[in-house]
């Protein structure tokens, strides 16, 4: 979508966010920059986001994140943390161009996917003594959330997955846990309308609450997903080719089914 003026819905945004971001009436709304429940508003020179007060250390990772990843790989910095009432509140620095998923803003679907697979590629390329160690590692700390998730309630898989139960899926997924990982800093939710582009060019990463040290195919099945349903399977092969690294198909499958479990912890 487009992005809009903000509606009458909007959330009353703290008056230090107001003082950075300037009046809601010049914010414009966009579903694009969000992949999860939160709201993001850009305005000329930022973004603004907001979720609900209970999930506002979704936010305090997403800007920790951007800060010490930002020195090694684009990424929309963070410019103010602030709370309300009822809304947790995040006013980052606006990327100059649009999400990945958006083929009629860009025009060539191979380059699109030629941004993801450089964006990808580079990310994964890091040292990943690079982390902070408090951020989350490896396929038990994935499996802690899928458990918790699961306990809560999933709510709406793909439709592949539907005739399981979450019990079911979560006994799948540590029946097919890998003996090694390749292990990477990974972005969480790898897809693309968190990959800013323009013009061809990558132009930074958003959505970074669910940066974690996990094996490359985390974000490999997140990006196929992504990159099959909006480009279509043609590009799959274009942004396997551009990464570098063709996936492994089992492990691949494993992650796919990650993704049903940990989405809604992974999505900020």
């Amino acid at each position: 979508m487009d992005p809009a003026p903000a509606q009458s819905e909007t959330p009353e945004p703290p008056s230090d966010v107001v003082d950075l971001a300037g009046s809601t009436a010049d914010w414009l709304v966009t579903e694009a920059l969000s992949a999860d429940s939160g709201r993001v508003w850009l305005t000329e020179t930022s973004a603004v986001k907001a979720v609900p007060i209970d999930r506002a250390s979704e936010l305090d990772a997403a800007a920790a994140n951007a800060s010490w990843l930002g020195d090694h790989v684009a990424t929309a910095a963070p410019l103010l943390r602030s709370d309300a009432k009822d809304s947790a509140w995040l006013v980052s620095e606006r990327l100059i161009g649009v999400p990945s998923h958006r083929p009629d803003l860009h025009g060539d679907v191979g380059s699109l996917a030629e941004v993801a697979g450089n964006a990808l590629r580079e990310l994964h390329a890091l040292p990943i003594d690079l982390a902070p160690s408090s951020l989350e590692r490896g396929w038990e700390a994935l499996d802690a959330v899928a458990a918790a998730n699961v306990a809560s309630g999933l709510g709406e898989v793909d439709e592949p997955y539907q005739r399981y139960s979450g019990e079911k899926l979560l006994e799948l997924w540590r029946e097919g846990r890998p003996e090694v990982e390749d292990l990477v800093i990974c972005h969480g939710n790898a897809t693309l309308p968190n990959m800013i582009a323009q013009q061809g060019v990558f132009a930074g990463w958003v959505g970074l609450g669910g940066v974690r040290v996990a094996d490359r195919h985390l974000d490999l099945a997140f990006a196929h997903e992504s990159i099959h349903r909006s480009l279509g399977p043609e590009a799959v092969y274009v942004f396997y080719d551009t990464y570098g690294q063709d996936p492994e198909l089992l492990r691949l499958d494993h992650y796919l089914l990650a993704k049903q479990l940990l989405a809604k912890q992974l999505s900020s």
